[in-house]
Order: C-alpha cells, then sequence, then structure tokens
C-alpha cells in the first residue's frame, strides 16, 4: 500500500476525518450579473462616447481597475458587489439523505471546470467528495443581493454618472429575462430604490456615483458527505407480544441495519 493511501486509511479510522461539505448555487451571485455587464454595456453605446470605463467586481471605491482613457485613472468605475444572502423559507423537511447520482457528478465535474478564481472548492475536494457513499442534502431559497455601484470624477464627473446610471439601469430588464436563461431555476427581483445622485468630497475631489440594488432568488444548497453518527448504532432488538401466537421467522435485512449504503 502507497504512503497516501496508507494515511488515508489511518485518517479515516482515526475519526479525524468528518467527510466533506460543499455549498452551491443556482447562479452565482456576483459572477452572473459580472459578466453580463461585461458583455452587454458595450452594446449601448457608452464606450463610443470616448470613455475607457472598467467593471470590476468589489466597491469601485475601494477596488483596483484603472481607467486608461479617462482624465482620472481611478475613475469612472463600475463594481459590482455581492452584498448579502437573505434566507426566506426551507424546502420541505431541508434534509434528503440518498446516494449520489449521475446528477449529483455531473454538477461536482461542472464545478471542476471553472477557472480557479471562480469556484472556493479545490479539484482535490471535488474528488474527495465524489467517492462519498452517501450525502445529505440542505436546501433554502435566498434572495442573494448584489449592488451595482458606479463613481465618476471631474469636471464632467456628474454627466458621466449620470450616463452610466441610464446605461445599468437600462439593462435591468434585460437581467430579470436572461439570468434565469443563463442559470435555470432562478429569478430576479428588481428593488425599486436605485440612487442615481450620489456623491462625496472625501476623497480630495467631487465624486459623483450611483448604487442599484438587484435580487437573484434561487435555491442554495448544503451537500454533505454523510457522517458515520448520523447512522443508528442499534445492530438488534427484541420485540414481544404479550398472549401472542405469531411468529416471526428470518433476519428481514437487520443483518445490514445502521451499516452505510
Amino acid at each position: 500500500m502507497s504512503d497516501s493511501l496508507l494515511e488515508e486509511e489511518q485518517r479515516q479510522k482515526s475519526g479525524i476525518d468528518k467527510g466533506a461539505i460543499l455549498t452551491t448555487y443556482v447562479a452565482p451571485p456576483e459572477d452572473s450579473i459580472f459578466d453580463f455587464l461585461n458583455e452587454n454595456i458595450p452594446l449601448t453605446g457608452l464606450t463610443g462616447r470616448e470613455l475607457d470605463i472598467p467593471i470590476i467586481k468589489g466597491h469601485p471605491l475601494f477596488q483596483e481597475g484603472i481607467s486608461e482613457s479617462g482624465v482620472d485613472g481611478l475613475l469612472p468605475k463600475i463594481g459590482i458587489e455581492w452584498a448579502r444572502d437573505n434566507r426566506t423559507e426551507s424546502l420541505g423537511m431541508n434534509e434528503i439523505s440518498t446516494k449520489p447520482d449521475q446528477n449529483f457528478f455531473d454538477m461536482l465535474n461542472e464545478l471542476a471546470q471553472l477557472p480557479d478564481s471562480r469556484r472556493m472548492p479545490s479539484k482535490e475536494f471535488l474528488d474527495k467528495l465524489s467517492r462519498a457513499k452517501r450525502i445529505q442534502q440542505f436546501q433554502w431559497i435566498v434572495q442573494s443581493e448584489v449592488i451595482i455601484t458606479g463613481f465618476a470624477s471631474g469636471m464632467s464627473g456628474r454627466r458621466v454618472n449620470q450616463w452610466m446610471f441610464e446605461v445599468c439601469d437600462g439593462l435591468l430588464p434585460l437581467i430579470q429575462n436572461d439570468i434565469p436563461i443563463y442559470y435555470p431555476g432562478c429569478s430576479v427581483l428588481l428593488n425599486p430604490d436605485s440612487e442615481p445622485n450620489l456623491s462625496s468630497t472625501d476623497f480630495g475631489k467631487p465624486v459623483f456615483g450611483f448604487e442599484i440594488r438587484v435580487l437573484i432568488v434561487q435555491t442554495r444548497n448544503t451537500w454533505r458527505e454523510k457522517p458515520d453518527f448520523l447512522y443508528p448504532k442499534t445492530k438488534k432488538f427484541e420485540v414481544h407480544f404479550k398472549g401472542s401466537k405469531t411468529r416471526f421467522e428470518g433476519s428481514f435485512g437487520l443483518e445490514t441495519y445502521g451499516k452505510p449504503d
């Protein structure tokens, strides 16, 4: 037996290895909106105004993203930020225990094909989870809140900010229509509280910004390799019927009762 296999066996016997846990979303909140805006903002004519407006992940005032042709190298800029998950309800009893099926393996394989920066689990972790004999699935309906924020500065900063807001806000119906097509099983709600006139003088010069909130309603799954402590410890039991002539014969499948499938 190789050293790696021996270490694996010893770890499992020691009880230290409790399995693997994975959380998945129908639509990755930040990446889905980021990809959509990167593909569609160039189609709006905004870039035809000789404006170089990077689209970044995170808040535009606190994340890198350089405008190469603008007057200010740091602005204008549009940022996409995943703000929070609002859990609304669990599905059913919120726990399913089952054997891994082909859909589960396909999901793991799809995750493994993503670039490393777009998935939290490593390929080694996904491979470990794929060897689980039995898994648990917990499901919640969540509203993933994603904030689209833009800022501009300089003499024309206020006007550029208005153009960026006009473009991003105008794309909301397309986001609401297209994201559920790209990611079947989710829907998009539009928050009515958009703010087109943010401003600040805390950065040495006036900056002007906007903020738009989008809610992606989707199922969030937590998968777990079913740990040993959830299997019943009872190996046998006795049943007594007072005054009954009923006889029970056979093992009734109890030879495998309490063992992982």
